[in-house]
């Protein structure tokens, strides 16, 4: 399973991690270029499975509703092969795209719908919103799983009390 991330750590652009770097040691929060687009993997296999007119590129799965990409005109079942001067063949190669790019930057995105090329313009977001959501959602499973402990460990205390031994207490 590795080697389908071979590569990755190479292509992120020098600066952007020392940006990235610099964000971490002076303890401000990292936010990213956002698109509000779920991608997959368009290879030569599932495009012929598939019938698409590319065998490469970022296939939009999700559309967040009122997201960047929404609000740009991209669709469920475009599939994304440039992202401004960036040429896309994968979903990573999507990500790569996006995070190279600054949040508010205004970028052409080039889709194939079906077997036509189209451009839009798609202002990008900020991902601080997604960074507190899934941080609600990680305190939330935290709070479930105290109070799961809290239960189990009431219950122990119950039946530990209910079937002691008199020489037990």
């Amino acid at each position: 399973a590795l080697e389908t991330f071979s590569g990755i750590g190479l292509a992120i652009p020098g600066n952007y991690a020392v940006e990235i770097a610099n964000n971490v040691i002076a303890g401000e929060q990292v936010t990213h270029a956002y698109i509000g687009l779920s991608c997959a993997t368009v290879n030569a296999q599932n495009a012929q499975a598939n019938h698409l007119s590319v065998n490469q590129g970022a296939y939009v799965a999700e559309v967040v509703e009122d997201g960047p990409g929404a609000k740009g005109g991209i669709e469920v079942g475009d599939i994304i092969t440039r992202i401004g001067e960036h040429e896309v063949t994968s979903a990573d190669g999507f990500i790569l795209a996006v995070r190279s790019c600054s949040v508010g930057e205004v970028v052409e995105v080039v889709v194939m719908r079906g077997s036509e090329e189209k451009t839009f313009m798609v202002e990008l977001g900020s991902d601080e919103e997604l960074q507190a959501q899934q941080e609600e959602e990680r305190k939330q499973q935290e709070e479930a799983q105290q109070q799961y402990m809290q239960q189990y460990e009431e219950f122990m205390r119950q039946f530990q009390q209910q079937y002691s031994w008199p020489w037990d207490s």
